[in-house]
């Protein structure tokens, strides 16, 4: 395979590499601005409430029993975990109702007592789902580009989490929220289109920018919901307007990395002064040259098991991902922390929300630092497959992660100590990972393995890439 690298020719030839022509156009400038507030509106639609839509659309509401019923005669609302909670299941469907006009596919499709663990179904599909289209479709956007996987995807997702809405059996719904999960495991494309727009010193930031969606998606998503009692209305309304969005396509360029990797000369060289002019840089056509020169192969997964650092890195990075993802849904479905440890006073109750508040906001910092730490953590021959075979793992917690919620029934404690246990033992094991601040970018597995054990002194790191104060 062949690359090419970008050069500009003052006076003579000199080839630079796509960081140094970066920093020349402009590391980080409008343009790039521009796109990551786009990124942003798609990840918005297309990747945060489709998942997160599962809380509210799979939630139990509590049950009573039917007025001047014979056969159910206790009074009040019996919750999921009530002692009281599985008597129902000797009673007729006639002798009991769910509270409220909140409706869910639990309420649709009466997933109780026997049909009881179907509730977790859906849910365990949508992040089996993920994990297959991580290690599968994320893959082809070396292929054919960062924009088609992006874009196709993003489609897909949002016309089946529309879909979802008409579904007229339990197990149409969970088929539709199985492709959802797939190819949100490919939309990780649009993190890797972003982030091969800018220079060293802003690719941590432009990552960790792009999930500013996912609060605010979160956040109001809530509110949508407490609005929106109906599960097939709220499908309809997150779903419908993600659809128009596919036409972002003709207006969003293809990634400046891809195009000089794919050969791509005269593209990436109208591309690199398109950016430069939105960028307010004087650069001239004249002055970006395409030069060809070779380079390895790119990776694929056996060389995420080349040696044995490699292969321990590679599985205490899915480790990681793994304990995170995990950690991050459960807390996410959390609603009777109050009865779950028996408090009874405000004071208490209060103090364990705040825990649980900080909780969510140290695994929310830790999961935005695993995207942009794991691009660091390998080179460049195998950071897409990385990356990739990582939100696999992630899948994988993401999955076990509606069982650990189910165990609340075995003993309230249970989900809190499979969360606090897994989180320790990865926080353990990072401390093995190679630190990657100062250190440059490297390109070969070959380099990797020789500078994994390097020390960089951040005075020399500092002077690794051509300072320009101006971007």
């Amino acid at each position: 395979m062949q690359f090419l690298a970008l050069s500009f020719i003052p006076i003579q030839a000199m080839a630079l590499t796509a960081d140094e022509v970066l920093i020349k156009i402009g590391s980080f400038g409008r343009y790039q601005f521009r796109l990551l507030i786009f990124a942003n509106v798609l990840g918005f639609f297309w990747l945060a409430w489709p998942m997160l839509i599962n809380t509210f659309i799979t939630a139990e509401p509590g049950w009573r029993c039917v007025a001047n019923s014979t056969e159910c005669q206790m009074d009040g609302i019996v919750y999921t975990e009530d002692d009281n909670y599985n008597l129902r299941c000797n009673m007729s469907r006639t002798a009991w109702e769910f509270v409220g006009e909140y409706t869910s596919v639990v309420t649709q499709f009466d997933l109780v007592c026997d049909k009881a663990i179907y509730g977790t179904v859906s849910s365990s599909l949508l992040f089996l789902g993920s994990l297959t289209g991580a290690a599968t479709v994320s893959t082809l956007s070396d292929k054919f580009g960062r924009r088609i996987i992006t874009f196709t995807t993003g489609f897909l997702i949002s016309l089946f989490s529309l879909l979802s809405a008409f579904s007229n059996s339990y197990w149409l719904f969970t088929l539709f929220r199985f492709i959802i999960g797939f190819n949100l495991g490919g939309i990780v494309a649009i993190y890797i289109l972003i982030s091969e727009f800018v220079g060293v010193r802003h690719r941590a930031m432009m990552g960790t920018s792009l999930w500013y969606s996912w609060t605010i998606s979160l956040m109001s998503l809530a509110g949508i919901a407490y609005l929106i009692p109906d599960w097939r209305s709220l499908c309809i309304v997150t779903g419908a307007p993600a659809i128009p969005l596919a036409l972002g396509f003709l207006i969003t360029p293809e990634s400046l990395r891809w195009l000089i990797v794919k050969g791509k000369t005269k593209e990436a060289t109208n591309l690199c002064s398109r950016i430069a002019r939105v960028n307010g840089k004087n650069i001239s056509m004249e002055e970006i040259k395409l030069e060809e020169i070779r380079e390895e192969r790119m990776g694929d997964i056996r060389d995420l098991f080349v040696s044995r650092k490699m292969a321990i890195k590679t599985v205490i990075t899915w480790y990681c991902w793994f304990a995170n993802a995990m950690v991050y849904y459960v807390s996410q479905s959390f609603q009777q922390l109050r009865q779950a440890f028996g408090f009874t006073t405000g004071f208490f109750v209060g103090k364990i929300i705040m825990s649980l508040v900080w909780a969510k906001f140290w695994i929310m910092i830790s999961f935005d630092g695993l995207y942009v730490y794991t691009t660091e953590l390998f080179p460049t021959a195998i950071r897409n497959i990385a990356l990739g075979t990582s939100e696999a793992a992630a899948g994988i917690g993401s999955f076990s992660s509606s069982y650990v919620i189910y165990t609340q029934r075995i003993h309230p404690i249970f989900p809190y100590g499979i969360m606090g246990l897994n989180a320790l033992v990865a926080a353990l094991l990072s401390m093995y990972l190679d630190e990657t601040r100062y250190k440059p970018t490297l390109e070969t597995v070959e380099r990797s393995e020789k500078n994994s054990e390097k020390d960089v002194d951040p005075s020399q790191a500092a002077t690794s890439l051509p300072h320009n104060p101006d971007v």
